[in-house]
């Protein structure tokens, strides 16, 4: 990603009547403003260079955005159906510009990220890719298409973007699924492994996982699985909003995480948060070093950057369940009571989903959860079984799979299938087809024999 310091000179080739394909792409792009309104209130511009009669956002999960986005000019509409959002005027005339109010508060959405994840101590982290939009439609967005953004800092405000604090409006050129955007007063702090900006709320426990845990698990998967190439950003955030997302279910605890490219981030919100350790009890405490773990896992997983369908989202979230789960029982960093139940679980979650459909079907009918669970427990097994015979662990998995998407193999059921046969062997790629496919051959005592329980 191309950053560009407002007032520098700027080359990002988006210029009327050039002759290259991506050029002509880029003038259906338009140019992005993102400025803060109030503590609480995000306003966004788009400007074009030549009149247009709507946009379209690249990024639609749901009907929020026609609900939470507000345009400054009561002649716009903004409009969902389906799987598209798109914004015109209510009389049909082009138009080169358009604002919105967006509350800059943090929303749950399916199988992405919310576009606000606001920090306790009045920070604000932003993805950028929920701002990414189109003329028309974004069905021209390939590979090389930029989206140009500017971020206007407030009073008292910094951005940081790609590790450095930058004051001032700031430019860059958002690629693929965005990047996340620090703004707030906070400054990084750099250890041997990652660059954090971390919400200076955090309750003291908190910010010691963060300190000692997150280390010790980054070291852990480089000796495993190699160093990155360069150190990751982390971002944690304890909302300052005190509702657990609205949800009156979360026992007044909630949080988010992910991961976007050399990127990790997570977002806690609910008071429970606030409550001393011996309050929280050995669950949460449990929970949040898994909540670290999966995520560290992550980074060492997508470094090969390869395209791949939800349907196989088990491979990445189900491996980092059991990588997260190796790695803390190995670090002795988690209760065994918690890491035991977390296991207990997600075999009875499994069962469970699989009793409509097989584990291929999870995306489609809507219960993502069993990438997580039944996915964990098809690497476990590989796991066990490669112990049982001396030959390594759950990481030579991941060694191997990574070598054949470097090698030009697709990230897919059938890739990583092929990897634990020639690991685990028939055996095991038998039960994950089991798995994969719904079949009455998988029983409780099954995939708890499977996984050494």
């Amino acid at each position: 990603m191309r950053k560009i310091v407002f007032g520098a000179v700027c080359a990002m080739g988006v210029l009327a009547g050039c002759s290259t394909e991506l050029d002509r792409r880029q003038a259906f792009i338009p140019d992005t403003e993102l400025q803060m309104v109030d503590a609480d209130t995000m306003r966004v511009t788009y400007r074009l260079d030549r009149p247009a009669p709507g946009l379209a956002f690249r990024r639609v999960t749901d009907g929020q955005r026609a609900e939470r986005w507000v345009p400054l000019d009561e002649g716009f509409v903004l409009n969902h159906g389906g799987d598209r959002d798109y914004v015109q005027r209510k009389d049909g005339d082009l138009f080169t510009e358009i604002a919105f109010d967006i509350p800059a508060t943090f929303i749950r959405l399916p199988q992405d990220y919310s576009p606000f994840m606001p920090y306790r101590d009045g920070g604000l982290l932003i993805h950028s890719g929920r701002f990414q939009a189109c003329v028309r439609s974004c069905g021209i967005v390939e590979q090389g298409t930029v989206f140009p953004m500017q971020l206007i800092p407030g009073e008292g405000q910094h951005i940081i973007l790609d590790g450095e604090v930058l004051d001032g409006p700031v430019r860059w050129d958002d690629v693929d699924d965005g990047t996340m955007v620090y703004l707030g007063a906070a400054e990084p702090i750099e250890t041997d492994y990652v660059v954090a900006v971390v919400d200076q709320a955090l309750p003291a426990d908190l910010s010691t996982a963060l300190d000692d845990l997150f280390p010790a698990l980054m070291a852990y998967y480089t000796e495993r699985l190699g160093a990155l190439e360069s150190k990751p950003m982390l971002f944690a955030a304890l909302d300052r909003h005190t509702e657990a997302d609205g949800n009156p279910d979360s026992n007044n605890y909630s949080n988010q995480g992910g991961v976007l490219p050399n990127q990790v981030f997570m977002h806690m919100s609910g008071d429970g948060w606030l409550e001393t350790a011996q309050v929280r009890g050995p669950q949460i405490t449990g929970f949040v070093a898994k909540f670290f773990a999966h995520e560290a896992a992550h980074l060492f997983q997508t470094g090969s950057g390869a395209a791949f369908s939800t349907n196989d989202a088990w491979i990445h979230e189900g491996g980092a369940e059991a990588l997260a789960l190796v790695a803390l029982r190995e670090l002795s960093a988690a209760p065994d009571d918690y890491l035991r139940q977390w296991q207990e679980q997600a075999v009875d979650n499994c069962l469970l989903g699989l009793a409509d459909g097989g584990l291929r079907s999870a995306t489609e009918r809507d219960v993502f959860n069993l990438h997580y669970e039944c996915g964990m427990i098809i690497q476990l097994s590989a796991d066990q079984e490669i112990r049982r015979e001396g030959k390594g662990d759950i990481f030579t998995i991941w060694r191997a799979f990574r070598g054949r998407i470097a090698d030009g193999e697709p990230w897919n059921e059938d890739t990583f299938l092929s990897v634990i046969e020639a690991e685990a062997g028939r055996e095991t790629r038998e039960l994950a087809g089991d798995i994969l496919s719904g079949s009455e051959m998988v029983t409780r005592a099954r995939l708890l024999a499977a996984i050494g329980i």
